[in-house]
């Protein structure tokens, strides 16, 4: 090759653009960015998270890779979060269980719910689900109450954990009806559906996706759902507000967000590629397989949503009497 051809050759090379990983010193180029999970491995969050991970280093470059730091009702993982550096190589996916609600429940959480993370994006939401174990002779949540009043002392509900968003419903859903009843604490969903399934509690208040299989089979009788609207998948079932538990409308959300500070730019970059993995036909389709809805939007979107919601289960709490001795 003539030496003027390889320098017009090596030119266009020069030319090309470079993917952001090729950037050097550019994040997210100086190493792995950490998702962290303030939850056990295997569930819906923890392969969203992963997904997502998957088309954030497809779009943007670098790694990203989910790291499950569960432990004290989500607030071992985001306590992580808010101590790390602002620097975009650290990020949460968490829901508002973790960081909005857990602080005011746990003792000793030293982050505060808002100020000490920065909103990425609302990625879902869903509503939860009243349901009891078959045994109990009730087909109706007011049937259901009648019973639960009618045997003072001797009603349980199973939660996936203290001051988590099924337990403090499942509070609500006592306290609002006038019957007492004892709260047993399980290691996740699976384990607390499984004992109202057998019998070993009563009633639970959890998510219509997780309780599916045993719904289905018949081990678990659903009763009515929290949040505003019914679910399109199962559009018989009645929200609580319709059978006489007005403003029942709390939801479980999920979201991404990182520590205080990060930097806008990377904000602006992981926002709008969120937003679009969350538009893909097969993310759309899985959501509505496990009953979650989409949400998406800006920053500032999620970050009114978040505050607006954190208000709504002070008063949950304060309600309840829900704390941790």
């Amino acid at each position: 090759m003539h030496r003027r051809s390889l320098i017009s050759a090596l030119a266009a090379l020069l030319a090309l653009p470079r993917p952001a990983i090729a950037q050097g010193g550019e994040w997210p180029s100086r190493g792995p960015v950490r998702i962290i999970i303030p939850s056990p491995p295997g569930t819906p969050q923890d392969l969203y998270a992963r997904q997502l991970g998957e088309h954030w280093g497809r779009s943007l470059g670098g790694t990203f890779v989910v790291e499950n730091r569960p432990g004290a009702a989500g607030t071992i993982g985001m306590q992580a979060v808010a101590n790390a550096a602002p620097d975009g190589y650290t990020l949460s996916f968490n829901s508002n269980t973790a960081q909005t609600i857990s602080p005011q429940v746990m003792r000793g959480v030293s982050f505060d719910p808002m100020r000490s993370f920065t909103p990425v994006m609302l990625l879902y939401k869903y509503g939860m689900v009243l349901m009891i174990t078959p045994s109990i002779p009730a087909r109706t949540t007011q049937e259901f109450v009648a019973w639960a009043k009618a045997r003072t002392g001797k009603v349980n509900i199973a939660s996936v954990g203290l001051g988590s968003g099924g337990h403090l419903m499942g509070e609500r859903v006592r306290w609002l009806s006038g019957f007492t009843a004892e709260p047993i604490h399980y290691r996740g969903s699976p384990p607390a559906l499984l004992a109202v399934a057998q019998g070993e509690c009563d009633y639970i208040v959890d998510n219509l996706g997780a309780s599916e299989v045993l719904r289905r089979e018949g081990k678990l009788r659903a009763l009515a759902l929290t949040g505003r609207n019914r679910s399109p998948a199962e559009p018989e079932l009645p929200l609580l507000s319709e059978v006489g538990m007005p403003g029942f409308d709390q939801e479980i959300w999920f979201g991404v967000s990182g520590p205080a500070g990060l930097p806008t730019a990377i904000v602006e970059k992981l926002n709008t590629e969120a937003n679009t993995w969350l538009r893909g036909e097969a993310v759309q389709a899985r959501m509505r397989t496990l009953m979650h809805e989409p949400m998406g939007g800006t920053p500032k979107a999620f970050a009114d949503y978040a505050l607006a919601d954190m208000k709504v289960w002070t008063e949950v709490i304060r309600e309840t009497g829900v704390r941790t001795e």
